[in-house]
């Protein structure tokens, strides 16, 4: 099953939020409060919401958000993000 991570990094303030996402295939499939680890990432992530969508065999996994300064958000987060294959959402 095709597995899509969703991550939204955000501001203290909210003044700017980001959404990520990272796929992978696995036969596994991942349940709610389970933890994700990624090198994108310093500390565990936990899975907060999951959906299944079983006619494109996808389940789409919300992990909790993460707070970031402004100044990161500006651009570097972007960066690193690519390095390890999250793509920025456009909305």
């Amino acid at each position: 099953m095709l597995i899509v991570l969703l991550v939204k990094v955000y501001s203290k303030d909210n003044q700017i939020e980001l959404n990520f996402t990272k796929t992978y295939n696995s036969a596994s499939v991942p349940s709610i409060g389970t933890k994700i680890k990624d090198d994108l990432f310093a500390e565990l992530k936990k899975i907060n919401e999951i959906v299944f969508d079983y006619s494109r065999e996808q389940c789409l996994v919300t992990l909790e958000p993460r707070i970031e300064t402004i100044e990161r958000l500006g651009g570097h987060i972007q960066e690193v993000a690519a390095r390890h294959n999250w793509f920025l959402v456009e909305e």
